[in-house]
């Protein structure tokens, strides 16, 4: 009997062991980070998130694509309304076709709630355009809003590099962009991780300077491997970086060592038309400001 009980005990601990490291495993599978969410200056416990939009499969790109989790997560990035007091200072978002239905009253509100730029994707790649790149430029403007543009970099090589960079400047000459407006260059696609991004970028950046087309910047994240590389073609303080908080904060500050934060994918316009995720940041340099202002078509 005492040997029977002594087995029956083992057993129930083999058991137990089993189904703890089941459980383990699992909530591991479900609440990856990728090392864009570990804070660099923010305690661990605001390390988790997950980028809560639809918008990161297929060929069309949105800022921060790379940065998301990278599997499925019950947690991710909390929503809140921009204008929030309780969250840092709202200076700039970006857009994208996922955004195309926002109206000119959004762009309104964006503006009345001190929202100062809006940052519009153009192209990507050697074959992508955004179908509502220009109603975008054009309703930021008519909002009374400064208008930047980017582009999403795919290229492992100077010849790509080249040929993304002529592909973005059809679309800039074909539609009257101003010389002066701010170009970012979206440097996170693991196609672009090479020893040579500095080259690749600089040679993209050659191509738009003898267009005329000067005004450059680099948007990046932690988890981009050669993300200094990358920033210091144009400058730390012409940097946008990208990494989310699970709950920002206002007086919470990172990256604060660059010219721009991103600190969240799933901001939303309170009693907007439209009712979808936006990207939000702070400009700590005005970095998004120095450009062409509201005259982004000459």
């Amino acid at each position: 009997m005492i040997k029977y009980h002594k087995k029956r005990i083992v057993l129930i601990k083999c058991i137990t062991t089993i189904l703890v490291a089941c459980f383990v495993t699992i909530l591991a599978a479900n609440k990856s980070v990728s090392a864009n969410l570990i804070p660099e200056n923010g305690p661990l416990d605001q390390a988790t998130a997950t980028v809560g939009q639809e918008m990161r499969n297929g060929s069309d790109h949105t800022l921060g694509n790379s940065f998301a989790t990278k599997s499925s997560s019950s947690l991710g990035t909390d929503v809140f309304n921009i204008g929030d007091s309780s969250r840092p200072r709202v200076d700039a978002v970006d857009v994208a076709s996922y955004q195309s239905q926002m109206t000119l009253n959004d762009y309104k509100k964006l503006k009345n709630l001190g929202v100062k730029t809006v940052i519009v994707k153009l192209t990507e790649g050697a074959t992508y355009t955004n179908p509502a790149a220009l109603t975008q430029i054009k309703n930021a403007a008519a909002a009374g809003l400064n208008v930047d543009v980017y582009h999403y970099f795919t290229s492992s090589t100077i010849s790509g590099a080249k040929k993304e960079a002529n592909y973005l400047l059809n679309f800039l000459k074909k539609n009257n962009l101003n010389k002066k407006i701010l170009i970012m260059n979206d440097v996170e696609d693991d196609s672009t991780q090479t020893t040579q991004i500095g080259a690749n970028l600089n040679a993209f950046w050659n191509v738009l300077s003898q267009a005329g087309y000067k005004q450059h910047g680099i948007y990046t994240g932690a988890s981009y491997l050669y993300r200094d590389a990358a920033a210091k073609t144009v400058g730390f303080k012409r940097t946008w970086k990208a990494q989310y908080p699970y709950h920002p904060k206002a007086g919470t500050n990172w990256q604060t060592n660059y010219g721009a934060w991103q600190f969240s994918p799933t901001a939303k316009i309170p009693n907007g038309d439209y009712t979808g995720y936006i990207d939000v940041e702070m400009d700590y340099v005005n970095l998004f400001t120095k450009s062409s202002g509201t005259s982004p078509i000459q």
